[in-house]
């Protein structure tokens, strides 16, 4: 017998019902979230060709840097400062996805109402933060990809050191996605972080070794620099690009195990961060002031 229309009906009902009550996974709002912003970045054309000119302008820049500057460390040729400039920067250009575009995307998602839905919904927070700072360090990476052509080439790196650069910038990108995931929920709680981040920013930029050889700091300042998660990226890069003529601070060993240290604690505190914010959010709910 053919059904009536009133169980065609409720089936059509119960089918919805299960579908409307079925959680996304864990990485269906990771992709979610990381295809929103990436469809956000490719959409304004003006600030994708402006961010993709701003690479070579900053090679530029520190070409002029490498003919002006003389370090004790390495040789002081100007292809050698060169690299010894850009190896910081490639790791620094990473910042926008640790800081700045994972506050930019909560600030944005609060002030329309958006990021209320994703605390009042059982699908997964740290997947939604995860898929923003990963979006993020995507498209960051498509930026600095003139910038790891420069390096790779000037440095006349092996297809294996080249494989262990990206390993490197791969391995650094963790450790900024986790602090980029604490960000975001620090802009949750607080609302206004941008100060707090452009202390931190600054800090981490001139203890780093970025423009500066570590090993011409005083002491205390090269132990501080050990907890600066920019520091074992560019020390690994650069020891991949100058080889024997670069003393490293520490055994190539050790650097990796420091860096992969710190990819472990950045996950951990943020996962942790995560759960405290969700906690406190859940009781007072979320403000604009």
């Amino acid at each position: 017998m053919k059904k009536s229309i009133y169980q065609t009906q409720e089936n059509l009902v119960l089918q919805l019902s299960n579908h409307a009550l079925r959680i996304p996974s864990f990485f269906q709002v990771v992709k979610a979230s990381f295809l929103k912003d990436i469809k956000i970045f490719f959409k304004y054309k003006a600030n994708f060709i402006s961010n993709f000119i701003r690479a070579f302008a900053f090679i530029a820049v520190f070409y002029l840097f490498a003919i002006s500057f003389k370090f004790k460390q390495g040789t002081n040729d100007k292809t050698s400062m060169l690299l010894f400039f850009l190896s910081g920067l490639i790791i620094i250009m990473y910042d926008g996805a640790a800081f700045w575009g994972p506050v930019e995307t909560v600030n944005r998602d609060l002030y329309n109402g958006t990021l209320e839905y994703v605390y009042s919904n059982p699908s997964s927070r740290i997947a939604y933060f995860i898929g923003g700072t990963f979006s993020e360090a995507f498209y960051a990476s498509y930026l600095n990809l003139p910038l790891l052509l420069v390096l790779l080439f000037l440095g006349k790196a092996s297809f294996t050191n080249a494989l262990l650069i990206i390993g490197v910038l791969l391995a650094t990108n963790l450790v900024l996605t986790g602090i980029g995931v604490m960000m975001a929920n620090l802009t949750v709680l607080w609302k206004q972080t941008r100060s707090l981040l452009n202390v931190i920013t600054n800090l981490f930029l001139f203890t780093s070794g970025f423009l500066i050889p570590i090993q011409s700091f005083p002491h205390p300042l090269v132990i501080f620099s050990y907890f600066i998660p920019y520091t074992w990226g560019i020390e690994l890069i650069r020891v991949y690009l100058f080889g024997t003529t670069y003393s490293p601070l520490l055994p190539i060993e050790i650097e990796w195990a420091l860096l992969f240290f710190q990819v472990i604690i950045a996950w951990a505190l943020a996962i942790l961060l995560t759960r405290k914010s969700e906690q406190r959010i859940k009781k007072t709910g979320l403000h604009l002031i």
